[in-house]
């Protein structure tokens, strides 16, 4: 089995949710934040979208998203998407994902 191209990752964003336009196949990508913050924890947070563009891919992928609180190793939430082929290294792959509520 040959070893997959390693993607070039040209966006990343953590938002509040991405919305897929059933018509146009665009993503919106709502209410992008960089911190989260709670008056105590554990707490809550209803869900989190993650938007990202990947280029310089050439295959069979199979993303998986997985969310870590780094100092107690802890895994905080997951998310994957279906698997996608893709043909061209030159071409631009955008995805959303929704990861559920997050504790």
């Amino acid at each position: 089995m040959e070893e997959l191209v390693k993607p070039i990752v040209q966006a990343f964003l953590v938002c509040d949710s991405v919305i897929l336009d059933s018509f146009t196949r665009k993503k919106s990508i709502i209410g992008t934040f960089t911190h989260l913050w709670a008056p105590r924890f554990p707490c809550q947070h209803p869900q989190m979208g993650v938007y990202f563009c990947l280029t310089d891919a050439e295959g069979q992928y199979e993303f998986e998203l997985r969310l870590v609180y780094l100092d107690q190793d802890q895994l905080i939430g997951t998310a994957s998407l279906p698997s996608v082929d893709i043909k061209d290294r030159l071409q631009i792959h955008d995805f959303g994902v929704n990861i559920p509520a997050l504790v």
